[in-house]
């Protein structure tokens, strides 16, 4: 919450970053790094309830409708939704490295509860790290077409996500030696 009021602030006095599109995919983001958060270390306490999942959804439909109307907006001003205008490099760098660093802070601190479900817990860390790290990006670098964003951030989260998932539960998986 704090990087979001940060970034409206710095954007928005400065005239660079403030429309209502922007701010809308910024709190899905948030939403979303803290669902994805509560939901991975609800999912290692056995017993807790997890709705985690619902919360998600609502707050991907969020984004999906930030970005679709961010999109329009600039299909009416600029002609174009601007796939292809911009390559956005240091945000994939960005991105994934926050991404990949975070999630190995949570899958440390995961590990020290009842793993349940390795390639749940996985994902759920993952939505939450990559969610942060695309925020830290947003508002690192200024994009001037939606479809960048669609494009760029949304290849990467995908791509970092898949490979999460799978290399995820190599690492969550229960321990050898300990008496069960």
């Amino acid at each position: 919450m704090a990087v979001w009021i940060y970034t409206w602030i710095r954007r928005g006095t400065l005239g660079a970053e403030s429309a209502p599109p922007y701010l809308l995919q910024q709190g899905a983001l948030v939403l979303m790094a803290v669902l994805g958060a509560v939901g991975a270390f609800a999912s290692v306490v056995p017993g807790a309830p997890s709705r985690a999942g619902v919360g998600l959804l609502l707050a991907l439909v969020m984004m999906m409708a930030a970005l679709m109307w961010g999109t329009s907006l600039d299909l009416r001003q600029f002609g174009t939704a601007g796939i292809g205008r911009e390559a956005d490099w240091p945000c994939v760098v960005s991105i994934t490295l926050g991404a990949v660093m975070l999630w190995m802070f949570a899958v440390a601190l995961l590990r020290r509860g009842a793993v349940l479900d390795p390639r749940t817990t996985s994902v759920l860390a993952g939505v939450a790290a990559l969610s942060t790290a695309n925020i830290e990006a947003c508002v690192s670098r200024i994009h001037a077409f939606t479809g960048t964003i669609i494009l760029w951030h949304g290849t990467t989260a995908a791509i970092v996500l898949l490979g999460l998932t799978m290399f995820g539960p190599r690492l969550l998986g229960r321990r050898r030696g300990l008496a069960s």
